[in-house]
């Protein structure tokens, strides 16, 4: 049975073709199913994930639906640090330990949609700020968020700032590298990676290595329940045996070929099985 699948997006925004649910939705189209991308009021569909790239979801950009319509991620309107971390340090806090310095929001602090006037200032005062000058300019590093060895350290600033937050920074290593976890998630259906770098803060472009997951920590999947997800990623490490989550995306994006991996196909297969195998 073929089905309506519709991206409930921001008004003006495209999800781009690196995201991935773009790449699900093309599977998706390949196996007979209608697709759809709507910023409408109302959306008449068999399935509707919301997917708009911002930390902070209003009320009034979540669209209505018939009752039968399966809304996925609906409840998640808030990514920010401050409602995902369970590990932020405040002046008062009796912590001792190493700590990172980052933005409360998503995208560095920076929304993709719409950019507006303060926003392409936000950019070019991110540009000026690096690991010697951040203090000065009282801007987070666009490239990597700044490590101090305790919050002592902290500029006074940086406590003054809703949009900024501290947290114990928590490292992973194995074989002198550090280590970030992800994990890749539709309904049932999951994947994730080790990813190995040589810097502290792990991002996609500096990795040495990297090496498919495919267990999952059972606190994880609590915190998957406490936020709501349906779809997304999270980014997690172990310390001390123990999860730590350090991120939730509810829009993220893949690297990887043209063609969809075994991972992509087996998250794709989510969906009749959210559908009650109308799919």
């Amino acid at each position: 049975m073929s089905l309506h699948i519709a991206l409930a997006i921001a008004p003006g925004g495209e999800p781009e073709p690196d995201r991935l649910a773009t790449r699900l939705c093309e599977i998706w189209k390949q196996r007979g199913h209608r697709i759809s991308l709507t910023s409408a009021p109302f959306v008449d569909a068999d399935c509707v994930l919301l997917h708009i790239d911002s930390t902070i979801i209003e009320p009034e950009r979540i669209p209505k639906m018939p009752p039968t319509t399966l809304f996925l991620n609906k409840n998640v309107v808030d990514i920010s640090k401050r409602r995902v971390s369970r590990n932020l340090v405040s002046p008062e806090d009796e912590y001792s330990g190493p700590v990172i310095v980052k933005t409360n929001d998503n995208f560095a602090g920076v929304p993709i949609w719409p950019e507006t006037k303060r926003h392409r200032i936000h950019k070019a005062l991110r540009h000026a700020a690096n690991e010697k000058t951040w203090r000065y300019v009282r801007m987070i590093p666009r490239t990597t968020y700044p490590i101090l060895r305790n919050k002592s350290e902290v500029p006074g600033w940086v406590w003054r700032r809703e949009d900024i937050v501290v947290e114990r920074f928590m490292a992973e290593m194995e074989d002198d590298l550090y280590v970030l976890r992800v994990w890749i998630f539709l309904g049932d259906r999951e994947y994730g990676a080790k990813l190995y770098s040589r810097v502290p803060v792990v991002k996609s472009r500096g990795l040495v290595r990297y090496e498919y997951l495919t267990e999952f920590p059972e606190e994880l999947r609590r915190e998957r329940e406490r936020l709501g997800f349906d779809f997304g990623k999270f980014d997690y490490v172990h310390e001390n045996g123990k999860p730590q989550l350090l991120d939730a995306n509810s829009t993220p994006s893949i690297h990887g070929d043209l063609e969809p991996s075994p991972n992509l196909l087996n998250l794709a297969d989510a969906l009749p099985e959210l559908m009650g195998g109308r799919g």
